[in-house]
């Protein structure tokens, strides 16, 4: 028996053009050195532990950006979102059996805060659980240990989607269902298969 469906975000639900994709294109700047600031300090913001727009004031003139930080941010997240709707209606449907929906995601607090807002994430999901409110990242398996507890679920009641598979690997080595996301179709006979078990 299944009690708890959880997603991840980005890739499943909402599927955008990635950030440092759009900006070397459109700012000139070198990917290097958007990947710099990714793979460095913005790692750090990704668990709370380092505020964004302090970041990005560090970096925002070596990435050629006249304006302010919050219009850095604005051109980030409003670029990043294409919510799926099927995706969505296909969640709110789980939601709508009884089975707890929420979100696992690797995810900054203020992008996070803004998906949440636009998309109404609230609506679709019952909690939404980010790296940066927990502390831990995906595929920490520690990450998956906190909702489970948190929710009360045992790993063997949870599904769980990710477009990535060392995420899948991670839930999977605590029991947890977990499914590598190739698509709503399979996501939906993968539910189908596993709710009434």
């Amino acid at each position: 028996m299944i009690k708890l469906a959880l997603f991840d975000i980005d890739g499943i639900l909402n599927v955008a053009p990635r950030f440092s994709t759009r900006y070397t294109q459109e700012f000139g700047v070198s990917m290097d050195t958007i990947l710099e600031f990714f793979e460095g300090s913005f790692q750090k913001c990704l668990i709370g532990k380092a505020d964004l727009r302090e970041e990005l004031e560090e970096v925002k003139d070596k990435w050629n950006f006249e304006g302010s930080v919050d219009e850095l941010l604005n051109y980030w997240f409003k670029g990043e979102v294409n919510e799926i709707k099927e995706v969505r209606e296909f969640i709110m449907g789980i939601k709508q059996t009884g089975v707890t929906t929420a979100a696992g995601t690797n995810q900054e607090k203020l992008r996070i805060e803004y998906l949440t807002k636009t998309l109404k994430l609230n609506e679709v999901f019952e909690e939404i659980y980010s790296s940066a409110r927990i502390g831990i990242k995906k595929p920490d398996t520690k990450f998956f240990e906190f909702i489970s507890e948190d929710l009360s679920v045992p790993y063997d009641q949870i599904i769980f989607w990710d477009d990535k598979q060392s995420n899948v690997d991670s839930a999977k080595s605590l029991g947890i269902h977990a499914y590598l996301f190739e698509g709503l179709d399979k996501m939906k006979e993968q539910f189908n298969n596993l709710k009434d078990g």
